[in-house]
């Protein structure tokens, strides 16, 4: 079971080796999401929140495991007073570019696993990156993946 203490070092570690994020949370629902970024000021930088993961068990007693489902998403302030449809697909792309720099550190934390335990058992095929609007004001990315761990 991927323990909450070290998914949060995990996502602080993400926010500490990509300068573009102001602010970074482990968070459980849009609410919080809501209220962490009120508190920033900054259009320029990006939020970084980790969802809590769900577990899931999986196996017999003498193998069981665990599949962590967790969500990382990269948001970024949006004023959409005068934004025209342009602006909004640059502030998209920003984003974007910012989003494979972390899916960048996702993959090389797994395939270097002195830097990031979690991830050694990363489930390729459940990664998903999808783009967000308008939650909480922002704009940006979710990534979903899946790993596996030992309960």
């Amino acid at each position: 079971m991927l323990l909450i203490t070290d998914y949060r070092d995990y996502i602080d570690s993400i926010a500490e080796r990509i300068p573009q994020f102001q602010l970074q949370k482990v968070v459980m629902d849009d609410s919080q999401i809501t209220k962490f970024v009120g508190e920033c000021k900054s259009n320029d930088k990006y939020i970084l929140f980790g969802i809590i993961p769900k577990h899931k068990p999986v196996g017999d007693l003498s193998t069981l495991k665990s599949a962590d489902y967790f969500s990382i998403l990269i948001l970024n302030k949006v004023d959409r007073s005068k934004m025209t449809h342009d602006d909004f697909l640059e502030k998209l792309e920003q984003s974007q570019l910012v989003t494979k720099k972390v899916f960048d550190l996702l993959l090389s934390d797994h395939v270097d696993q002195k830097t990031c335990s979690i991830l050694k058992d990363l489930d390729f095929g459940s990664i998903d990156i999808n783009p967000i609007w308008k939650l909480a004001g922002c704009d940006g990315y979710q990534i979903d993946l899946k790993i596996d761990t030992f309960v």
